[in-house]
């Protein structure tokens, strides 16, 4: 009886502890808007590569914008400060590093239903626009969020707290989802496994085409100008996909967009996307791809407007 009184009063102080603990760090910003600016640099860091759905929502809803990005990671490039400073007006991106195109659209609905929102951005690449790659997170993120319950007990606020405790006693923060091995090893790793693994059984996703119109009817009922596009993949990525055989269906993937709404193709043979150097790796452009990206995005409203 003695021991199982030890057990049960160990067990209970390490609840106790993880509470504490998960209350303080609050990792997502759900219980209270983080002022600690070392703080909130590492969640944005470790916190948003946990759940970016969860992370990304609720710094949102904290600072609101008009103007927004959805994707994933391709649309993940370009950063908040640098669209900011290129059009002069705030930016918010609500793109998912591994997400899927339901994902981007669930994010969108949920976002536009509860703000005032101007312009939207949806890239959109031609791997994810595959019926199997379905998955949907962010129904899940939502519920966390709007209930501190869940919130508090959820794997994702266990695993964030825990990853940012380390952190801070280390003095750095851990690095998630670093890629292993050098450029070459890796850039091949992302053409032979990355990228065959999620079109190995592709399917035309018809009901995808669906889900964007039912998009743009929103948009249209709300005053809220959209654009696709694609971002920019190396030459070696497209030149993959026409050796998995899978050429036609990539052809009728760039057909379809414009099909649905105003769509600008950066996914093209050009000087930027046949030079390696502009590419972290064959998914990935560096700063001056986004850059360029951007700019064009911006000059793609404007032109809209005037």
């Amino acid at each position: 009886m003695k021991k199982f009184l030890i057990r049960i009063a160990l067990f209970s102080s390490l609840v106790v502890t993880y509470l504490a603990q998960a209350i303080w760090i609050d990792p997502f910003n759900v219980l209270h808007a983080e002022e600690n600016v070392a703080l909130l640099k590492s969640e944005q860091n470790i916190s948003d590569k946990v759940n970016a759905a969860l992370f990304r929502l609720q710094e949102f809803e904290r600072t609101p914008a008009r103007v927004l990005i959805f994707g994933d990671s391709r649309a993940n490039q370009l950063t908040n400060a640098k669209f900011d400073s290129i059009s002069g007006t705030s930016c918010y991106n609500l793109a998912i590093p591994g997400g899927s195109l339901p994902e981007s659209i669930a994010m969108m609905r949920e976002v536009v239903a509860h703000h005032p929102v101007d312009l939207i951005y949806l890239g959109i690449n031609f791997d994810i626009y595959n019926k199997l790659n379905n998955k949907n997170r962010v129904p899940e993120a939502i519920q966390i969020r709007d209930s501190n319950t869940s919130y508090i007990l959820s794997k994702y606020t266990m695993k964030a707290a825990y990853y940012l405790s380390i952190s801070w006693l280390q003095g750095e923060d851990v690095q998630l989802n670093k890629p292993h091995g050098d450029r070459d090893s890796f850039w091949k790793y992302q053409l032979d496994f990355t990228l065959a693994n999620r079109v190995r059984s592709y399917q035309f996703p018809e009901n995808f085409s669906d889900s964007l119109r039912a998009v743009v009817r929103l948009c249209q009922s709300k005053g809220i100008e959209l654009h696709l596009f694609i971002p920019p993949t190396h030459i070696d990525l497209v030149q993959k996909i026409n050796q998995l055989g899978l050429g036609s269906e990539y052809a009728h993937f760039k057909q379809e967009l414009p099909s649905i709404a105003p769509t600008i193709d950066f996914d093209v043979p050009s000087a930027l996307t046949t030079d390696s150097t502009n590419f972290h790796d064959p998914f990935h452009g560096k700063e001056a791809l986004a850059v360029e990206v951007i700019e064009q995005l911006w000059a793609a409203h404007l032109n809209h407007t005037n």
